[in-house]
């Protein structure tokens, strides 16, 4: 017996571990701005440093209006 994968089979990866959570998100939001239609305000600035994330995850899409983002380490 082969420790090898026979051709063709796929190797599944483990899902990453640390997905960005909307607590998160929530947490590090600041700066409201006008949006750029100057209908109304929102929240521009997004600060996830520090968090050692894998994976930005889905909740993002709905801050259509942050300018912007860091998540550098300091």
């Amino acid at each position: 017996m082969s420790d090898e994968q026979p051709e063709g089979d796929q190797i599944e990866q483990a899902p990453p571990k640390n997905i960005l959570k909307l607590d998160q998100i929530v947490a590090g939001l600041s700066q409201i701005s006008k949006t750029h239609d100057g209908a109304s305000f929102a929240y521009t600035n997004l600060t996830l440093e520090e968090k050692e994330l894998e994976e930005l995850g889905e909740h993002l899409r709905a801050y259509q209006h942050l300018r912007f983002l860091s998540l550098s380490k300091n």
